[in-house]
């Protein structure tokens, strides 16, 4: 494979990774209507402890998981401080944000952590396996949240960020 077609590659894999981080900031900028500036944070929260854990010797899909619930933490306590403190939305992000730096350095220990040295999913993968794989869980995700958004429960959510007293 040469240059230009890894680079091709590599490009559209990590265009989808951030779609699917771009679903999630669009269910809260747009579906909620709660501009959340916590995002930054919690990403590099999640990256963080997924780093972290998969340097200790955990699988990678469980440091995911471990990640993903760290991020849910934090997103929940961006909610408590609107929701039960009272401080506007985008506040209340920012102060998570701000908190999220110093706690981000404490769980790495330093500013930054390699993984070149560690195996994961992805590393006897040809290129154009991974970029099939990361594009058909995009579309799965995408699929979900279509057919959520249908349910009971997603009407409510839309609701929700459609009428502020509700």
């Amino acid at each position: 494979m040469n240059f230009m077609s890894a680079l091709i590659l590599s490009t559209l894999s990590q265009g989808l990774i951030f779609a699917i981080s771009a679903l999630g900031i669009y269910i809260t900028f747009r579906i909620l209507d709660f501009p959340d500036l916590s995002v930054d944070g919690t990403f590099a929260l999640g990256a963080a402890l997924c780093a972290i854990l998969i340097k200790s010797g955990m699988p990678p899909v469980y440091a995911v998981l471990f990640a993903t619930m760290g991020g849910i933490l934090a997103g929940s306590v961006t909610g408590l401080l609107h929701v039960k403190l009272g401080i506007t939305n985008i506040l209340s992000g920012i102060i998570v944000m701000i908190g999220l730096y110093s706690i981000n350095l404490r769980i790495m220990g330093k500013s930054n952590i390699h993984l070149f040295d560690v195996d994961h999913m992805f590393t006897a993968m040809p290129a154009q396996e991974k970029l099939l794989l990361i594009a058909a869980f995009a579309l799965a995700l995408k699929f979900l949240l279509d057919l959520f958004f249908k349910t009971q429960l997603g009407y409510v959510l839309k609701a929700l960020g459609e009428n502020e007293n509700f």
